[in-house]
């Protein structure tokens, strides 16, 4: 599945509390099903010790170590087993991933692009391996700026998978969302609105109204429609959004507090400044609890607050 999550700043981002992508076991296994002879031998490699220490330096958040690993192992692999190999294919993969998590946008798409390559001459364009390959390419298009390209992607995959998947599957919508922020990113809101609702409809009706997931398209939903000027809708929905989490997950939960935050933005954009103030001061002091005071998003609160607590003085 894309990159989702119903704990998200702003529209469609995440906090990087896990990886969507696929594992190196479960990406090998996808891709070339049961294999023998050399190709069990490639897969084999996958579990040495240096293909461990990489892996595990990407998952420690250690990027720039894991970069020069996973280029040292996607060059020895290479040699070994063949460009087009499963083990070398997942170092690429997890290179260009340890590439994108230090914003090294273009370094990353031209991984991206060869592992796409590779997938759809092995596995056909509409394989979906191939597709959640494409997938990371247009996201990290988006991420380079080139949101035309990243939109283009997204409108491809949201055709695609509806028609292989259909329109209910949980990746069709994880496409049709990846598509909206792009159209959002692009100041495309009334578009943006129009996929929001398509993806909320479904997944009230397939997921139930507290799903994380239905709650996280309520969210940029929420976003999507403050964006187009109307604030006091937008509260409505946040509202409905931090009741149902409160009550499912805590008032305590990191996902609760992205609420408040939302909800306080709304407030402030019409004016109603105590009440945007308490519910962002509840964010930030629940982001440094958790997070720590230098977290950006403890640092985004505290800015927002401040800038709150600044209006309320000059209406004195």
């Amino acid at each position: 599945m894309d990159r989702m999550n119903a704990f998200s700043l702003g529209h469609g981002r995440e906090l990087p509390f896990h990886n969507m992508k696929a594992s190196i076991l479960l990406f090998v296994f996808l891709v070339f099903g049961n294999v023998s002879g050399r190709q069990a031998h490639a897969q084999d490699e996958i579990a040495s010790e240096e293909a461990k220490a990489a892996d595990a330096l990407l998952a420690a958040g250690r990027n720039a170590e894991a970069e020069a690993a996973f280029r040292k192992l996607v060059e020895t692999r290479s040699k070994q087993s063949g460009p087009e190999a499963p083990d070398t294919l997942t170092c690429r993969l997890n290179l260009a991933r340890t590439l994108d998590n230090q914003g090294k946008y273009a370094e990353a798409e031209a991984e991206h692009r060869v592992v796409l390559a590779s997938l759809e001459r092995l596995l056909g364009a509409e394989h979906p391996v191939a597709l959640n390959s494409r997938s990371d390419l247009a996201i990290t298009l988006g991420n380079l700026g080139k949101r035309d390209d990243a939109e283009k992607q997204h409108r491809q995959l949201v055709e695609i998978r509806e028609r292989v998947l259909g329109a209910e599957h949980a990746d069709t919508l994880a496409s049709r969302n990846n598509l909206a922020a792009t159209l959002f990113e692009q100041k495309k809101y009334a578009d943006a609105e129009v996929q929001h609702r398509t993806i909320l409809a479904v997944r009230q009706r397939v997921l139930g109204a507290e799903h994380p997931d239905t709650l996280s398209s309520r969210n940029n939903l929420a976003d999507t429609i403050r964006s187009l000027g109307k604030p006091a809708e937008a509260e409505v929905e946040n509202r409905a959004v931090l009741a149902i989490k409160e009550r499912v997950l805590g008032a305590e939960h990191p996902s609760v507090f992205m609420s408040c935050y939302n909800l306080a933005l709304c407030l402030e954009d019409q004016k109603k400044l105590s009440e945007a103030l308490a519910f962002m001061l509840r964010s930030e002091n629940g982001w440094v609890k958790i997070l720590g005071a230098k977290h950006p998003y403890s640092q985004l609160a505290k800015t927002d607050r401040e800038r709150i607590e600044a209006k309320m003085k000059e209406q004195k």
